[in-house]
């Protein structure tokens, strides 16, 4: 599930992979490297292939009119809960 989608990428909480105006696709492990050093995109295509799957998905709900709000049955109560500790929910 991807916890975070804004213009400078996708993230499901133990990566990120940011979106175009890049040429290539990036991926890296924001826990291990927070720094965004380590480029892992060549050595894990297919979490490449699987974020920017999930990227694309949510673009095309945006695109549609679908909010976060309309889905939020799918947050797990441990991240609504923890979004509410951090001020992003009320």
């Amino acid at each position: 599930m991807i916890h975070a989608l804004n213009r400078h990428g996708s993230s499901d909480g133990l990566a990120r992979y940011p979106t175009p105006p890049r040429p290539l696709p990036r991926l890296y492990d924001i826990e291990a490297d927070p720094g965004e050093k380590t480029d892992l995109a060549d050595e894990q295509p297919e979490t490449v292939e699987l974020l920017s799957a999930r990227l694309s998905e949510e673009i095309e709900r945006v695109a549609a009119g679908e909010t976060v709000s309309d889905r939020t049955g799918e947050i797990p109560q441990d991240q609504l809960e923890r979004l509410r500790e951090l001020g992003y929910l009320e």
